[in-house]
């Protein structure tokens, strides 16, 4: 099975940017565009909005939803349980996919069925690069890569809730 591998990064302090590489290609930069971590929109390398990936408030569980060219691509929930990290997307074309992480949140796998689609490792010690994504080629790259930030905005929303 050939893999394509990615990698997350960011830069900026107060009004941080995120850039998604494949190598050293830029796939997609990423802006917040609300004070309180709701809108995070994609660019593409001219510049141009392509996804948004939408903060849901909710008390119950952490929601997101993931839009493409201003529809609803994917719906990623978080499952139930106070110590797990796992999520369930449910994507536009009707797949379900399972997203299973570690205590930590530094470990992902992501899985449609029994077939792993995605592997997903945040460094916790890097300044540059934050997550490397190993997405399998035949799979949904936009989704994969969508969830992968969602995970970074989970972690942010965690760190501000204990913090």
């Amino acid at each position: 099975m050939e893999f394509i591998l990615y990698n997350i990064s960011k830069r900026g302090f107060f009004f941080p940017t995120y850039e998604i590489t494949e190598e050293d290609y830029l796939v997609y930069s990423i802006k917040n565009k609300s004070f309180f971590l709701k809108n995070f929109v994609f660019y593409d390398e001219n510049d141009e909005p392509v996804m948004r990936l939408k903060h849901v408030f909710s008390f119950i569980r952490t929601r997101f939803e993931l839009y493409k060219d201003g529809y609803l691509y994917a719906e990623i929930k978080k499952t139930k349980g106070p110590f797990k990290n796992n999520f369930n997307i449910d994507s536009a074309d009707g797949k379900h996919y399972f997203l299973g992480g570690n205590f930590t949140m530094k470990s992902f796998t992501l899985s449609e069925g029994d077939l792993e689609v995605a592997k997903i490792s945040r460094r916790s010690m890097s300044a540059k690069n934050r997550y490397g994504i190993a997405a399998s080629a035949e799979a949904d790259q936009d989704l994969i890569l969508g969830v992968a930030f969602a995970m970074e905005v989970n972690r942010i929303l965690r760190n501000q809730k204990s913090g």
